[in-house]
């Protein structure tokens, strides 16, 4: 596991990933071109995504993260709480 998402970021469909305790270089996990698969609730296999960008957050442990296929901050919310990993 990579982390999990604890929040949309801004109004674009960036996310916020809290990375504490769980992962191992997330500078180099959640960055461009890199593939992640989330467990969405109500799906039994996670979904596939791809990172468009990756950036550290404001807080330590945090990174700031935008897949291909979030457009909006309503796409971002229904993703809080969601499991990332690679």
């Amino acid at each position: 596991m990579v982390g999990y998402v604890s929040g949309p970021h801004g109004v674009y469909g960036e996310l916020k990933v809290n990375t504490q305790g769980i992962s191992d270089f997330p500078e180099k996990r959640l960055v461009k071109g890199s593939g992640l698969f989330l467990q969405v609730p109500g799906r039994r296999a996670p979904r596939p995504f791809v990172c468009t960008s990756g950036r550290p957050g404001s807080k330590p442990f945090s990174r700031i993260v935008r897949l291909k296929g979030v457009q909006d901050r309503d796409n971002a919310v229904s993703l809080r709480g969601v499991c990332e990993s690679q």
